[in-house]
């Protein structure tokens, strides 16, 4: 993989295109009781248009600044990335990026924070490029995926939440990863289509042990919720690509469903890990289809294209993103039609879907 660089103004244009992405004249519903009246459920973790990070309940009321010091001049910068919650919600952490100029960042780093905190911990802190993060399910490290020196594979690397010394358990590139539920193993997928899977099982030292498997066109593999199967993309004798199912120790495999192998899939867990959901497709979007792997010969698709899509914590609805296309209105002075995200929420047990 090439060094990459960050292109500033299209990182502050970005931001500053989310605050106004729908079309001329459309309003979202609103209602001002509402935010008093509803039960809060939680805090939402947010990157401002300033680039700071902000915390927030979803009244909108009062954001707690986390970072103050976003900046971009023409002569330095600081930028940080998405901030992600722990399982417990208790931490949050994000990246930030530091540099001069318009060049890459000659900073990269990873930060840490209490729920009800403001002064964040630098965890982790490199030369090298910052790409994901991912916290383990227990809260007391993250994992950290960045740029090697050279820029020819991908480092993952376990930081500890508190900050200590880095550990880097495995590279390639590309290079993907799931925690089990318990923190003490991952499962990877390194490499891509002529790469590999395997278990790292996490202690003094860490073991790999691989799967022969050949894997195909899909990224992340998952544990199931109580962590003893986990699902994987890989080939087919006859060629095809198979989503699989297999214990804990991939032993047992079985075939859920089988794609042309051009198709990427990606899959995810119902949180009560009684369903799955997946897209299979060539392109960047493709109808979600919901199985029970119990019984993965009665499936049920959605024939609309999603582009993302979230499971509720009940498991009983999954939420997904697809486009609409809107016609401008016949006075309005608009010739061209507008392409806008709509968010659909679908029944699981139903099957229907509503706006």
């Amino acid at each position: 993989m090439t060094r990459r660089r960050i292109d500033l103004a299209w990182l502050v244009a970005m931001a500053l295109g989310l605050t106004a992405c729908l079309p001329e004249g459309m309003r979202l519903p609103q209602n001002e009781f509402l935010p008093l009246l509803e039960r809060k459920s939680g805090l939402i973790a947010y990157l401002g248009t300033d680039g700071n990070i902000y915390v927030v309940d979803q009244s909108g009321s009062s954001p707690r600044q986390v970072t103050t010091d976003a900046r971009l001049s023409q002569s330095s910068y600081r930028i940080y990335g998405v901030p992600i919650w722990t399982a417990d919600g208790q931490h949050l952490a994000f990246a930030a990026y530091e540099g001069v100029g318009n060049a890459n960042p000659t900073k990269n780093s990873l930060l840490t924070v209490e729920r009800e905190g403001t002064t964040p911990v630098e965890a982790y802190s490199s030369p090298d490029y910052v790409i994901y993060y991912y916290w383990s399910p227990d809260g007391r490290q993250v994992g950290v995926l960045s740029e090697t020196p050279g820029g020819q594979a991908l480092a993952l690397k376990l930081v500890p939440a508190a900050g200590g010394e880095p550990e880097t358990i495995d590279t390639g590139a590309p290079l993907y990863w799931t925690w089990a539920p318990d923190s003490r193993s991952l499962l990877i997928h390194a490499n891509g289509e002529a790469g590999r899977l395997a278990f790292l099982n996490l202690g003094e030292v860490v073991v790999e042990r691989g799967l022969a498997e050949s894997p195909t066109a899909f990224k992340a593999p998952a544990y199931s919720p109580d962590g003893r199967q986990v699902l994987y993309a890989s080939r087919t004798a006859a060629g095809q690509s198979a989503l699989v199912l297999a214990d804990r120790e991939g032993g047992n495999a079985r075939t859920l469903q089988e794609f042309e192998p051009a198709l990427d899939v990606a899959f995810a867990w119902s949180p009560d890990g009684r369903r799955v959901a997946y897209i299979a497709s060539a392109q960047l979007a493709g109808p979600i289809t919901v199985i029970d792997p119990a019984k993965p010969q009665e499936p049920f698709s959605v024939e609309e294209d999603a582009y993302a899509f979230f499971w509720s914590p009940d498991s009983q609805s999954l939420a997904y993103f697809a486009t609409e296309v809107i016609q401008p209105e016949p006075d309005s002075g608009d010739t061209e039609p507008q392409t806008v995200w709509k968010l659909m929420v679908l029944d699981v047990r139903s099957g229907e879907t509503r706006r």
